[in-house]
């Protein structure tokens, strides 16, 4: 389902709990509420629960992954066709000047190229990773909102799934991502610099949450058995983001201690006059 599509079950789901909840509230009297209707104002806050889960857009997210892509084109063939097109222009070129320009700038080239994809491929595992986690939250949301409705369906004495309880999708998102970076183009075996989700974000990952089986049926224990599981999901984002944290933290210092294997050496030649056959004039008017 799209973005829209998992906000709108998200919605109608909270709705029906809220719905269900004060119907069984009316069928066993408590206050002096007599009508469904009436208990609606006390369960306003159900749909809020759910917010946080639905709450942030994924469509910047692949806005970013779609300009990342055209990066990394860009970085590819086209850049690595030109500049072998100026290793056939300057081939004439003779000289201290022209030897420090081969071996300082043209030689370590295609492997400085090949350093920049490194980072724009982690940079879009990261991203995809972070719609990862609001994908999976929605999803863990809906089936949260689905075993509440078959408990208080049970509740109610209809006939519903049993809840075994289950691990949630959200634990492991980062990881997934991780693993399933595509190798097609520029090889991930030929990456040197050591990035986090390259490396299969080795070395760190969450602790497994967790639900229990919503039961019983009293219907302020089934929602505070909701509450429980949307914490538990709540939880499990919070680590799986901080995981994603790490890494990047950690991609962060890669790059500023490589920063040399990263950019292009500047060319001595912009430095200096290089050889005397290629140097110029002191005196312009000489």
């Amino acid at each position: 389902m799209s973005y829209e599509d998992d906000v709108s079950t998200i919605k109608s789901k909270a709705a029906k709990i809220r719905e269900m909840a004060a119907e069984l509230w009316a069928d066993m009297g408590w206050g002096i509420f007599k009508s469904p209707d009436d208990y609606y104002g006390e369960l306003d806050w159900i749909g809020g629960q759910y917010k946080p889960f639905y709450e942030r857009d994924p469509k910047p997210l692949e806005s970013i992954l779609t300009d990342l892509e055209g990066v990394k084109s860009q970085l590819e063939d086209p850049v690595t066709e030109k500049m072998d097109t100026v290793k056939g222009d300057l081939r004439d070129w003779q000289g201290t000047a022209a030897e420090a320009f081969v071996d300082n700038y043209l030689t370590p080239f295609p492997k400085t190229v090949t350093n920049q994809v490194e980072i724009v491929v982690e940079l879009h595992a990261a991203i995809q990773a972070s719609k990862e986690i609001l994908d999976r939250s929605r999803k863990d949301a809906i089936t949260i909102a689905d075993n509440t409705i078959a408990a208080l369906n049970r509740a109610m004495e209809i006939e519903d799934k049993n809840d075994d309880g289950r691990a949630l999708t959200i634990i492991g998102a980062v990881l997934a991502v991780a693993a399933a970076i595509p190798t097609a183009g520029t090889s991930v075996g030929a990456f040197a610099l050591g990035m986090g989700m390259l490396a299969g974000a080795a070395g760190i990952a969450a602790a497994e949450v967790g639900t229990r089986p919503i039961t019983g049926t009293d219907p302020n224990s089934i929602l505070e058995q909701m509450n429980d599981q949307l914490s538990s999901l709540d939880s499990g984002m919070t680590q799986e983001e901080d995981i994603l944290a790490k890494i990047l933290h950690k991609d962060a210092d890669i790059i500023d201690a490589k920063m040399d294997k990263i950019l292009p050496a500047r060319p001595q030649i912009a430095d200096d006059p290089g050889s005397k056959e290629f140097q110029l004039p002191t005196n312009p008017g000489s």
